[in-house]
Parts: C-alpha cells; structure tokens; sequence
C-alpha cells in the first residue's frame, strides 16, 4: 500500500471515529433536552424535519416534528433522569448516515391520570436510532424506543416487568386519536 493510501485510510478512520463521537454527544443532548424536565424546542430540533420517534411497547410511531412535539406536550412523563450506555454505533462508509443502539436504565414520575398523583417508576430498555448529517451536524432520523421495564418503583419488575398502565398513558391514547 502506497503512502497516499495509508493516510487516506488513516482520515477516513479519523472521519469515522470522529462521526462517532458526535453521535455520542447528539445521544447525550437528548437526555440534557429530556432530564430533569423537558425542553421540548431541544429535544425537537434533534430530528430531522420528517423524523420517525417509536415507542415499540405503546404501539405509537410519531412522525415528523409536529407529532413529536404534540406528544412531548401530552408526556405523562413529569420528570426523568435518563442513563444511557452506547452499544452499538455504526457509521456509513461515507459517513453521512449511522445507527445506534442504545441501553436505557431510567428513574422517572409518570403522572396518573386517575389519581392526580405522580407515581414513580423504573424504565429500561433500549434505543435503536437512525441518524444522519446534514451541513455538517447529525441529526436523528428514526428513534425506536423497546421497553422491557416499566414498573412502579414500590412495587418493581419482580411481578409485572413492563405495564401499560391506563391510568400513566390515557394523554397518550387521546393524542393518538387525534393523530
């Protein structure tokens, strides 16, 4: 191999390496946008104009910006602290798009709809992403969030792993109606 080709190898590693960093910190605005209490402007302006946000377990794929938005407006989810642990991320050869995969270990409030009151609860599961860059800043394209716990935090995952309370997602299913 040529010296010209060592060093272009070398900067298209560079150039990947470096994608994968700003993946990792378009990851972490999420959780800054999200935690302690949502900042809805951030947390959109992550997407893509015609974004895809999944959430697998509530059978509820929003897209494009304005749904995001609608739904985050409707969160029953009142405060959260996300810890995310990256598994997977893989850049294109041309690094102009990438996916991810995420762990999500989460405590959070969730308001019950019923009772008025804010339950507590553990999340967990993870988040396979799609993104890709645009001028030069990554941005995310599809978000796909499985839960495999969702329990109140009196009670734990120990009985019943992941619940679809009425009660924490009726603002939920009244948006999705609408959608």
């Amino acid at each position: 191999m040529s010296e010209s080709h060592k060093i272009d190898d070398l900067l298209k590693r560079l150039e990947r390496l470096e994608a994968m960093e700003e993946i990792r910190h378009l990851k972490q605005r999420s959780a800054v946008a999200a935690d302690p209490q949502m900042d809805i402007d951030m947390f959109v302006d992550l997407y893509t104009e015609d974004g895809v946000m999944e959430f697998t377990n509530w059978d509820t794929v929003l897209k494009g910006r304005d749904e995001i938005r609608a739904f985050l407006e409707v969160n029953p989810f009142t405060w959260m602290f996300h810890c995310l642990i990256p598994i997977r991320i893989e850049v294109a050869d041309d690094c102009r798009t990438a996916t991810a995969r995420w762990y999500l270990f989460e405590a959070a409030t969730v308001h019950n709809s019923r009772t008025k009151e804010y339950d507590p609860v553990w999340v967990a599961g993870y988040y396979d992403d799609e993104m890709i860059r645009i001028n030069g800043e990554w941005k995310l394209t599809h978000t796909a969030l499985t839960q495999q716990i969702l329990c109140n935090y009196e009670e734990g995952w120990g009985k019943t792993r992941v619940s679809m309370d009425e009660d924490w997602l009726k603002p939920v299913d009244e948006l999705k109606q609408n959608l």
